[in-house]
């Protein structure tokens, strides 16, 4: 799979990915990086097939006024360290590395103690 991480995520998050093989790019690297419009962020990665990978509940909105792709991976996590943040995603990624390859994968939400799945119709 394919994932663009948005700004408020660690950069760490693409080395994370990578090592399971992913392909990852954070918009730090991209040109505007932290200043990239969420919505230049959704054209993106549906033009690339990428699945977003964000905090922020904006996400949410445009996946239900837009639909999929792209399939949005939402960490209501909370301000957790970096290190917690991987941790979960590790515990996690069984669960929410199956849901993000299904067909109908609309937003996958990681909360601290479970996932939750919006299904596209």
């Amino acid at each position: 799979m394919k994932f663009l991480i948005d700004a408020q995520l660690p950069p760490r998050l693409v080395g994370w990915l990578v090592a399971r093989g992913h392909e990852a790019r954070h918009v730090v690297d991209l040109p505007d990086g932290l200043r990239l419009p969420d919505a230049e962020i959704w054209r993106l990665a549906a033009e690339e097939g990428a699945v977003v990978v964000s905090k922020d509940k904006d996400f949410l909105d445009l996946a239900a006024v837009r639909g999929a792709p792209p399939v949005v991976l939402l960490l209501g996590v909370g301000n957790a360290s970096t290190q917690t943040l991987l941790r979960l995603l590790d515990e996690a990624w069984p669960v929410l590395g199956a849901e993000l390859g299904r067909d109908d994968a609309g937003v996958v939400m990681l909360e601290r103690d479970r996932v939750a799945v919006l299904r596209r119709a």
